[in-house]
């Protein structure tokens, strides 16, 4: 994609906003007012930008939204997609596919979603994403048992029936829906607030010490990934570098570690150091002692210079 700005189109109003990355501004295009929409990162996945899309475009839920773009000269669903045999295409201009209903029953397709991708490795035309709020294509078309099973269901599989039904018949959002909406809104401008924040401080050129890191939590939200964090505890190698691993499993009495030898042996480290590794302790979070759950762990210590970096690995 191009580095310098992102389109995000209302195939229905044919609203036009360009998102600029260099500003954190947007400009719709129809009345060239600029406003205070932040931008589309290049690095944000898919399910970041749809939520963005849908709260900052269209003031409602993800699951109201659908949103593809074109690669190759075919329109091509963002979020998710069928097998080969179901064809995706603009919602308004396609026609009741067959493949969802059986005697005017819905019939369920496997999909395949692809959430987590980066937004920059998508072959995306022009840099353009379209988008459609179910309400705009329900005011836009007569709606029977075989739009909804046979286009509906198909572009918007995340609607529940009973939000479907609340939709068709017109009803606005509940004091709870409104509520969640709010909260989504705030989420997203902590994170930009976040990444502004990082942006304006970091210079590229300044030393890394700059920082002062006292945690960092990565996941993996992969559902394909299984860890054996006992095979890992028994085969795990120690050395000067790698000095001590820790297993913890369901409580502390089924709680086993591994010190270096040599550590032991040419005293490197005291008993008030070793203690922590073994039992763990309280690290500060925006001024807050945080103790964080060691059940069903796999802990490692790292040497890195002069500092012992603690690397725990949770299986779920």
């Amino acid at each position: 994609m191009d580095s310098d700005f992102c389109n995000v189109s209302n195939i229905v109003n044919k609203e036009y906003i360009v998102i600029d990355k260099s500003t954190d501004k947007s400009t719709d295009k129809s009345t060239d007012k600029v406003n205070d929409l932040h931008n589309i990162k290049e690095d944000d996945n898919i399910n970041t930008v749809i939520e963005k899309i849908s709260i900052r475009c269209s003031d409602t839920f993800k699951e109201y939204i659908y949103t593809w773009y074109i690669s190759n000269g075919k329109e091509t669903s963002l979020s998710f997609n069928y097998d080969n045999k179901i064809n995706m295409s603009e919602p308004l201009n396609d026609k009741i596919d067959v493949h969802f209903i059986d005697n005017g029953k819905h019939i369920k397709n496997i999909i395949f979603y692809n959430n987590y991708k980066l937004i920059n490795n998508l072959d995306i035309y022009k840099d353009t994403i379209y988008y459609l709020d179910i309400r705009d294509y329900i005011k836009n078309n007569d709606i029977n048992d075989d739009v909804i099973n046979g286009i509906i269901r198909k572009y918007w599989p995340k609607l529940s029936e009973e939000t479907l039904n609340d939709i068709i018949k017109g009803k606005k959002y509940t004091k709870e829906q409104n509520k969640t909406l709010e909260q989504n809104k705030k989420c997203l401008d902590i994170i930009d607030e976040q990444i502004e924040l990082i942006d304006t401080s970091f210079d590229i050129e300044s030393k890394c010490d700059i920082f002062d890191l006292k945690f960092i939590k990565i996941n993996n939200l992969s559902d394909k990934i299984d860890v054996d964090i006992v095979k890992i505890f028994a085969n795990f190698k120690l050395n000067d570098i790698y000095p001590f691993t820790k297993l913890y499993l369901n409580s502390y009495d089924e709680s086993y570690y591994k010190l270096y030898n040599n550590y032991y042996l040419d005293k490197k480290i005291d008993t008030k150091t070793l203690l922590s590794w073994i039992k763990g302790k309280y690290i500060f979070i925006n001024n807050k002692p945080e103790y964080f759950s060691l059940k069903n762990t796999f802990s490692i210590i790292k040497k890195v210079y002069e500092f012992y970096i603690l690397i725990i690995i949770k299986y779920k």
